[in-house]
């Protein structure tokens, strides 16, 4: 059913029809203004236009960046350099697993050696569960059977490629961020195939995504390098500088909603971990403490240091930010405001379990004390150090957030 709205034929005024042929044009211009992609509930935002000499600037950009890194070695045989903040996980696939399974033109399932996967995380895609990141080590003689151009080709609702090189891949499809390297490793005649995927339910700004994923390339094409020199970085402004804007920007929001609770909200006894936006995970957690309760921290501090802990019970009245018992071994380290500490907690059958990192920092503010703890249950030694930075950056500044980038 057709519906017409027809001035002439009512019964107005020639005053009156003025008036609302006024408000019919100013509600078709208004229905006629570019319609912005709703981000997240109750906010809207306008898509970024990328273009193609913005992301060729941009890609320029982030490989000239540096991370501190480590070497990895699997299974004494491939030898991978991965970022420092990052940890890792080594399981081995057998071929038949992956049924009817296709990369290029390999059949994963009559590949004739077990399928090396190695999951990697950040302190981010772990505990905020960001991305993934995949690693396949392939044992295979013939070096022509993968390539780019066949992987690219599967996939049907490809939209927009961000960057592409001879063996490597940034684009979307379906509003999946998807970041894929590939390399032939001729010495131990294996392919080495990179993964990365963001999910389209994380509603963030588009060119944010572009430069994660321009990021986790550059870190995907220094997996094999034998070149490139190690840096270490001095403060969380190296971080801000060489980090993907998008992690960044979530440190620094979850940090904004501390440096309001340091400020303003939260009471004595009390703890809180905020999330970042648009997930529903943490990585730190701020305690406020009483008197007593910060004179309990310093004693555990002071214990742990000399290897003195039998005195320590977890049945304090009130809240421990640490558990610190005779149980369990303990190694402690300054790093200027910052307590690295190292445990191994004794398991059931007398043995003692995997090691293990938390990262405390006191905190005084207005005669108020306060401790930051890392709220992640596998942190590595090598990823102590981000977390060192952006505690130490926050106990001095209240905030994350730096001048300059």
């Amino acid at each position: 059913m057709n519906f017409r709205l027809d001035l002439k034929s009512m019964n107005f005024s020639v005053k009156e029809r003025l008036w609302m042929s006024l408000i019919l044009l100013v509600l078709i211009g208004s229905g006629c203004r570019r319609v912005v992609r709703e981000e997240k509930v109750g906010e809207s935002v306008e898509e970024t236009v990328i273009s193609e000499a913005d992301d060729k600037a941009e890609m320029k950009k982030v490989m000239g960046l540096k991370l501190p890194h480590r070497t990895i070695t699997i299974d004494k045989q491939y030898q991978l350099r991965i970022p420092d903040y990052y940890n890792f996980k080594l399981e081995k696939e057998a071929p038949e697993n992956y049924g009817e399974d296709k990369l290029g033109k390999l059949e994963l399932a009559k590949v004739k050696d077990s399928i090396r996967v190695i999951t990697l995380a950040s302190t981010f895609s772990k505990a905020l569960r960001l991305y993934d990141q995949t690693i396949l080590i392939i044992p295979e003689t013939d070096a022509k059977l993968i390539t780019l151009d066949d992987i690219k080709s599967s996939y049907e609702d490809l939209e927009t490629v961000y960057f592409q090189d001879e063996n490597s891949i940034v684009f979307d499809e379906d509003n999946n961020f998807v970041a894929i390297h590939l390399e032939y490793d001729q010495a131990n005649k294996s392919y080495i195939y990179y993964r990365a995927e963001m999910s389209w339910t994380h509603e963030l700004p588009k060119d944010q995504k572009v430069n994660l994923f321009y990021h986790l390339i550059r870190n995907a094409k220094n997996l094999t390098s034998k070149s490139a020199d190690n840096v270490k970085f001095s403060s969380w402004e190296d971080y801000v500088r060489n980090l993907p804007v998008l992690e960044v920007n979530m440190a620094v929001g979850v940090f904004k909603k501390l440096g309001k609770e340091l400020k303003f909200f939260l009471d004595e006894g009390e703890s809180v971990f905020p999330n970042a936006d648009h997930v529903d995970h943490t990585f730190v957690e701020l305690f406020r403490l009483d008197a007593p309760q910060r004179l309990h921290f310093q004693k555990q501090m002071d214990g742990v240091k000399v290897n003195k802990v039998s005195e320590f019970s977890n049945d304090y009245e009130q809240r421990n930010v640490i558990d610190v018992n005779n149980k369990a071994l303990f190694t402690i380290r300054q790093d200027g405001l910052c307590y690295i500490i190292g445990s191994r907690s004794m398991l059931r059958e007398g043995r003692f379990g995997p090691h293990s990192v938390q990262i405390v920092c006191p905190i005084d503010y207005n005669n108020k004390s306060f401790v930051l703890k890392s709220k992640i249950d596998d942190i590595g030694d090598t990823e102590s150090d981000l977390f060192v930075k952006m505690f130490s950056y926050f106990a001095k500044h209240h905030t994350l957030s730096i001048k300059s980038k």
